[in-house]
C-alpha cells in the first residue's frame, strides 16, 4: 500500500479488494505462482499457518513469559486477596458458630462475594483495552485467530483466579469458625470460584464494546444494579411483583443466596448461643426470614449459564470488532 499510494491515493481501493485484511487469496496464488511443485492442492492451504492448538500454546507461552517479566499483576492480584482475606477474617471473627452473631455472618458472606465480584471484574477492565490495539495489528497480520487468542486468554487466567479464590476463602472460613465439614467448604468455594469466573466474563464482554476511557468511566457502573438487586438492601418481597423477576435472574443474588445456604443450610443443627437470648438459634427460622434457602445445584446450573452466555457475548463481540477493525 505505500508503494501503490506514492502513484496516488489508493488506499481505498485497496482495502476493498482485500475486503479491510479478511481476503487472503493473495496468498493462494503466492503459492500457486511460485511454490507450485511443494504445495500441490493450494487449496488446502489455510488462513493461518499454524493450527488452532499451535497458536493457543504458543499464546499461553507468550502471556506465561509476559507474566514472568512483569509479575506486577499476578502478585497484585494475590496480595489483594490475602489482604481482604485476613481483614474480613479479623472482622467477622467467630461469627460462624454463634447464634448472637448470624447477622453478622450473614453480612460477611455478602462482603466475600463483594470482594471477588470486584477483584475479578477489575483485574480485566482495564487490562484488557490496553492489550486490544496489538491484538487487533496482530490478528491483521494473520498471527492468530479471534478464537485462539480469546481461549488462550481465558485458559490462562483461569488458575491464577482458583488460587486466588482458594487463599480468600481458606483464610476466611478458619477466621471466621465456620462450620469444619468438608462438603460446606467445597460448596462455599465452588460458589466463591462462579462468582468470579462469571465477574471476569463479564468485564471482558463489556470491555469487548468499550473503549478505554470509556471503560475507566462506566464500566464500575455496570456493577450497581447487581447490589440494588442482591436482596440484601430490600427484599424481593418487598418490592413490585415485576422487579421480583429481576432479583430472580440476578446472579450476584444467587451467589449471595447459595453461599448463605453452604454456611447456614443442609440440616444444619441449632447454633450455641452465649447470650441470655438468641433470636436466630435454629438456621432454618434464619433463611426463611432472609429467604436463603435456595437449591444449591440449580444455582450451579444458574451460575454456569451466566458464565458461558457471558462468555459467549465477549467471544462473538472481540471476534466483530477484530474482523472490522472497529476501534
Amino acid at each position: 500500500m505505500e508503494i501503490a499510494n506514492t502513484y496516488g491515493d489508493y488506499t481505498r481501493e485497496l482495502t476493498e479488494k482485500i475486503q479491510n485484511g479478511s481476503n487472503l487469496s493473495y496468498r493462494k496464488e503466492s503459492k500457486q505462482n511460485f511454490t507450485a511443485d511443494i504445495f500441490k492442492r493450494p487449496s488446502d492451504f489455510k488462513e493461518f499457518s499454524a493450527s488452532y492448538f499451535h497458536q493457543v500454546y504458543y499464546l499461553m507461552y507468550r502471556l506465561f513469559l509476559t507474566s514472568l517479566r512483569n509479575k506486577s499483576l499476578v502478585i497484585t492480584r494475590l496480595i489483594i486477596h490475602l489482604f481482604f482475606g485476613l481483614a474480613l477474617g479479623i472482622v467477622y471473627q467467630n461469627v460462624g458458630n454463634n447464634a448472637s452473631m448470624t447477622r453478622n455472618n450473614y453480612h460477611f458472606l455478602l462482603l466475600s462475594i463483594t470482594v471477588l465480584l470486584y477483584t475479578a471484574y477489575h483485574s480485566h477492565y482495564v487490562t484488557f483495552p490496553l492489550e486490544f490495539p496489538i491484538v487487533k495489528r496482530e490478528h491483521f497480520n494473520g498471527w492468530y485467530s479471534s478464537n485462539a487468542y480469546y481461549s488462550s486468554l481465558m485458559i490462562f487466567d483461569a488458575p491464577i483466579i482458583f488460587v486466588c479464590v482458594t487463599i480468600f476463602t481458606t483464610i476466611t472460613y478458619l477466621m471466621t469458625d465456620q462450620l469444619l465439614e468438608i462438603n460446606r467448604f467445597l460448596i462455599l468455594l465452588g460458589i466463591f470460584l462462579m462468582t468470579s469466573y462469571v465477574s471476569q466474563a463479564l468485564a471482558v464482554m463489556l470491555t469487548s464494546v468499550l473503549k478505554l476511557e470509556f471503560s475507566l468511566v462506566f464500566g464500575t457502573y455496570f456493577l450497581l444494579p447487581v447490589f440494588v438487586f442482591s436482596n440484601f438492601a430490600v427484599f424481593a418481597r418487598d418490592t413490585h411483583p415485576i422487579l421480583k423477576n429481576v432479583f430472580e435472574l440476578n446472579f450476584f443474588n444467587m451467589a449471595f443466596k447459595g453461599a448463605v445456604t453452604s454456611a447456614l443450610g443442609l440440616n444444619r443443627t441449632k447454633l450455641p448461643c452465649n447470650e441470655v437470648y438468641c433470636h436466630f438459634t435454629d438456621p432454618k427460622k434464619f433463611m426463611n426470614y432472609y429467604d436463603c434457602d435456595v437449591d444449591l445445584m440449580q444455582t450451579f446450573h444458574l451460575l454456569l449459564a451466566y458464565y458461558a452466555i457471558c462468555q459467549m457475548a465477549a467471544f462473538i463481540l472481540i471476534g466483530y470488532r477484530l474482523k472490522y477493525r472497529l476501534t
